[in-house]
């Protein structure tokens, strides 16, 4: 009976917390990507060529790795709760200036403004891992991170307000919101108390320490392939799916979001399994099946000339749209898992330092999602294959769950030789 009224109250409690952190992320992540849809009437009203084009849509988001690390360190100095609500507030007068700016310098600067965004998300998970039962934290972080459909959000918001009125009113649209959910964040989330991770003039020797401590620097390499890998492929895919088959840039726009919800939505099944397998297993099971439908999706059309006894019989091999379209999803889905999975990983690694290492997390993400697209881009260019960037992708998954085995098996190996007993999450 007292078990159950206790499953009850962390559930209540849950339920209190996440609500108002969520639709802060959300509303923030809106933002952080809000070029990736407004960019194109820029580009028109300005002139912009190519680089000048891809500068504008990727400041916000290295800004916003560079901006999540300082953050994290003010999140454990003065409380997540207290950044996050920065955050979002900072966020308030960019989007005001963005509605009327003019010059292309005035849009790099508002570009490199939206990376307050990424403060968000560091702090928002360290203001979650601080409040939430710990039976529930990785559910609680993976929900917080689905956040991350804001970035869809854009496609009808700044569509519907466009027909309406403008694309400039955009901006103002998300004002309205932001200031609503900032509010609504201050009234609903109880303030912080003294961080009980903080150590005085102790601080800044520990985080540096965490710079190259393994445990962070193969929880960078991890999200890197992850979070950045789906950041990446979110931006590519539209071109590749239209390129590959022909379509009008609106059609494979909307194919792609069968990689983009599955991936966000499946970060929740990643954090419920997480809790209850354990994440190490479930990050190593998701990164394997991710290998699969990457795999399938590298090999390109190909034509074959067999000769047969009345002649050459020649054959063509390709996937189907809709068989493409199901592995690009599987591809979402086995991504989301192991990002969901990672989330709850971090927190049992670093409990007392979460915004920081979620900083460090979401630069190398953020390094990987603006690097990935050129990387991919490059590998057309030499090898002349489109899939190509589905191989090199297969490659940083194989690597990354090598790094994750060998990690582990290190961490037995050297707990069995002193007479100890492996302990979680690694063992």
């Amino acid at each position: 009976m007292q078990t159950t009224e206790l499953r009850q109250d962390s559930l209540l409690s849950l339920a209190t917390i996440l609500p108002p952190a969520f639709a802060g992320f959300f509303v923030a992540f809106g933002c952080w990507t809000l070029f990736a849809v407004i960019g194109v009437h820029v580009r028109t009203q300005l002139g912009l060529t190519d680089i000048q084009f891809g500068l504008l849509l990727a400041l916000p988001i290295l800004s916003g790795g560079v901006i999540a690390v300082p953050a994290g360190i003010l999140a454990q100095r003065f409380g997540a709760r207290s950044v996050m609500l920065g955050c979002l507030a900072g966020l308030i007068p960019i989007m005001a200036l963005l509605s009327w700016v003019e010059s292309l310098w005035s849009y790099f600067l508002v570009a490199c403004g939206l990376g307050l965004a990424g403060g968000t998300f560091s702090s928002g998970l360290q203001f979650l891992s601080n409040r939430a039962p710990p039976r529930h934290r990785g559910l609680a972080l993976s929900l917080f991170t689905v956040g991350m459909l804001g970035a869809g959000f854009n496609y009808y918001l700044v569509s519907v307000v466009h027909e309406a009125y403008s694309w400039r009113a955009a901006p103002m649209a998300y004002l309205v919101l932001l200031v609503v959910v900032t509010a609504l964040y201050a009234l609903l989330t109880e303030p912080d108390t003294r961080p009980t991770n903080y150590h005085g003039p102790n601080r800044k020797p520990g985080n540096i320490g965490l710079l190259y401590n393994a445990d962070v620097l193969l929880l960078c390499l991890l999200f890197a392939v992850t979070g950045g890998g789906i950041l990446a492929l979110a931006l590519w895919l539209p071109d590749f799916i239209s390129a590959s088959f022909d379509l009008p840039l609106n059609h494979g726009a909307r194919l792609a979001t069968g990689f983009i919800a599955p991936a966000a939505l499946c970060q929740v099944l990643g954090g419920w399994l997480a809790d209850r397998c354990g994440a190490v297993p479930v990050l190593r099971r998701a990164l394997m099946a991710s290998l699969i439908p990457g795999l399938l999706l590298s090999y390109p059309t190909m034509s074959l000339a067999v000769e047969g006894s009345r002649g050459l019989i020649h054959l063509q091999i390709a996937l189907p749209l809709a068989v493409e379209i199901g592995l690009i999803g599987l591809l979402g889905v086995t991504l989301g898992i192991a990002l969901g999975s990672l989330l709850r990983l971090l927190v049992e690694l670093q409990p007392e330092r979460t915004a920081f290492c979620a900083g460090l997390m979401l630069l190398s993400g953020c390094l990987a999602g603006f690097l990935l697209p050129l990387l991919f881009a490059m590998a057309n260019h030499w090898i002349g294959i489109r899939s190509a960037a589905f191989m090199l992708l297969f490659g940083f998954s194989a690597v990354s769950l090598w790094a994750l085995t060998l990690h582990s098996r290190r961490y037995i190996r050297r707990r069995l030789l002193k007479g100890e007993k492996p302990l979680s999450p690694w063992g």
